[in-house]
This record gives C-alpha cells, structure tokens and sequence, in this order.
C-alpha cells in the first residue's frame, strides 16, 4: 500500500503514471518534481500530482517509491542525486529503456536507505509532454523489471505490484539480457527504419 509517492521527470509517461497512481491507489499522495516548473504546474493542472516541488531532495523525502522519468542519460544521476536523501525502507524504480548502466548506477547508489529495482514499461506514444498523457497508457503493455542478482525480494514484489495495478503485464529479465533482447526487437528496427527514410 502507497501512501506517498514520488515522479521525478513529468513527460507523457511521469504524467501518465500519476494519473493511474491517483485514479488506481487510493489514500496515496503524488508529489512530481522536475527541473521546469511550468511541466509541473500543467501537471496539477491535469490532475496527474497532488503537489510539487524543485527540491530533489525534499521530493523523495517522505516517498514509499520513486520513479524517475526522464532520458536514460539522466537517471544515473538523478539516482546519485536522491541516493543519500531516501527514507528507509523505500523503493526507487525507473522507466529506463536500457538498463546495465542504469542498474549499476541504481545499485552504487541507492544502497544506504532503500532498494533499487529497475523496470522498463514498453509504453508510449508519438507525442510528447504532461498534456497527452492518459491514465491508462499502461494497459495491456509489457514491463520488464531488471532486478539484480542480490535485489531485495520484498522491493522486486513492490514494484511489480507496482505497474501491475497500473495495468502492465510483467516480465522479469537481468538487465543484459533484457539490453539485449530490446536491442533485437526494438532499437535495431528503429535504426533499420530511420536509415530506410533517409534513403
């Protein structure tokens, strides 16, 4: 049971989680933070937090589970950042597309007060930003959670109870074979594709 949840990064996929989180959870409290307040505020505005903040550290102070939503370059060191400022016993999570670095970042960092458990929810759109996102972008849609090797069971249960609620089919994979697999059936088509169009 969530009591306080925290998104970090408010795109079409942070904005479409706290909509599932605020219509599937109830008695759960979603704060959003982001590196622009304007995304954050059409984010209230769209029902998708309860409140904000620019503060990181503040943010994830009081969270039961974080996710953090932004390119894959960042969340490295937006785990870096939060890493020493988690309650204990929370959970941190991610919607990176590849996981290795993100992984092993995840387990150099969030170490001391909580547990770290990537995931990758196959899920999206061609459109971009908080105003697009819906509450039920997750439905049907496969989400593969990485967990290492020494990863708590309880933190693993937590997060695929996690996007199950928000209506995900669950898939557990390493993270190098879950890079490698991705590799196969997505980035490698989306290469061939691109470089197809600019023939």
């Amino acid at each position: 049971m969530l009591q306080n949840f925290t998104i970090i990064g408010l795109g079409l996929l942070g904005g479409s989680i706290g909509l599932g989180v605020r219509s599937r959870i109830k008695g759960c409290r979603v704060t959003g933070c982001a590196h622009r307040k304007k995304s954050l505020i059409a984010g209230q505005q769209l029902g998708a937090i309860d409140d904000w903040t620019l503060d990181v550290c503040k943010a994830v102070a009081d969270a039961d589970l974080v996710v953090l939503c932004m390119p894959v370059s960042q969340i490295p060191i937006w785990l870096e950042r939060i890493g020493k400022n988690l309650k204990a016993g929370s959970v941190v999570t991610d919607v990176g597309s590849t996981k290795l670095a993100i992984c092993d970042a995840g387990t150099r960092h969030i170490v001391t007060h909580g547990a770290f458990v990537g995931s990758h929810p196959m899920a999206g759109s061609e459109k971009t930003g908080v105003a697009v996102a819906r509450a039920d972008l997750f439905d049907g849609a496969t989400c593969v959670v990485t967990p290492a090797a020494d990863t708590d069971a309880g933190a693993i249960r937590k997060v695929c109870d996690f996007w199950t609620t928000l209506g995900c089919r669950i898939v557990q994979h390493d993270p190098a074979t879950h890079d490698r697999l991705v590799a196969l059936v997505s980035h490698l088509p989306h290469a061939v594709a691109a470089a197809l169009v600019g023939v």
